[in-house]
């Protein structure tokens, strides 16, 4: 068949010889080379996890068993429209397009592809960037009701995201060695990985070192986290420093 082909086009790169490869076949050539890069320490192990989750929920399951070759554009915007009638934000929706077109990228350096068709898209079919609007504070007495009605399993936690202003992924990859009370401080180190179907949640490195921080335990706070303290204490053994402070019953982080 490369036989019909303009030899000479080929060669100079306007069509690609014919190839049976899937986009799901690149995919992973495209997550492994960005794995060495994050083993490498030049990039962030939670971009990698945001680019294989955005790939496996949304992209794959759509074109993943097709050749990459035969995506087109309009197959690109009507996959980028289903998620957007879907209810998806479009900076969620941009989180996906981001992998993709890094995917199609890689396809054309190899040589499957003459063309990435993500450059074949208008830009509105393109999700569009808002302009943020200014978050509303919770005033004294919301805090208070929400900390009275919330299920007593989460209050600690929720305690802590109201006066530390902690991230989720650091709570929750908070351990009991992170929480000085002598020293009424918390230091923030490490934060929890979102985790993927093949590597479950673990506690990993903060993605930038500014994040790196030690916040004053707040009067309101430490009630909450000595009495979640006290109570993993009768459920279990006295908890170790490298323990979870939020966790399952069988220790995994919640």
């Amino acid at each position: 068949m490369c036989d019909l082909l303009p030899s000479g086009a080929v060669r100079r790169g306007e069509i690609a010889p014919p190839s049976k490869i899937t986009f799901a076949e690149v995919a992973v050539e495209f997550l492994d080379s960005f794995e060495g890069l994050v083993a490498a320490g030049e990039r962030a192990e939670r971009t990698l996890e945001r680019y294989r989750s955005a790939l496996d929920l949304h992209v794959i399951p759509v074109l993943g068993e097709r050749h990459i070759q035969r995506i087109t554009a309009d197959q690109l915007a009507m996959l980028i429209g289903s998620r957007r009638t879907s209810g998806l934000a479009s900076w969620s929706i941009r989180g996906i397009i981001t992998p993709l077109g890094r995917v199609f990228d890689l396809a054309a350096r190899r040589g499957y592809l003459a063309e990435n068709p993500m450059l074949r898209l208008h830009r509105d079919e393109l999700p569009r960037g808002r302009a943020q609007s200014e978050p509303r504070t919770l005033t004294a007495g919301e805090v208070r009701r929400l900390l009275e009605r919330c299920p007593s399993r989460y209050r600690p936690l929720l305690a802590l995201a109201v006066f530390s202003g902690m991230r989720i992924q650091e709570i929750l990859g908070l351990t009991w060695g992170d929480i000085d009370f002598r020293e009424r401080v918390i230091r923030v180190r490490a934060q929890l990985s979102r985790g993927t179907k093949a590597s479950p949640p673990r506690r990993v490195d903060l993605k930038t070192k500014a994040g790196r921080r030690d916040i004053a335990l707040a009067g309101q706070l430490e009630p909450h986290l000595r009495d979640h303290l006290r109570a993993t204490e009768r459920s279990s053994r006295l908890p170790r420093p490298d323990a979870y402070v939020f966790a399952t019953a069988t220790g995994t982080p919640l």
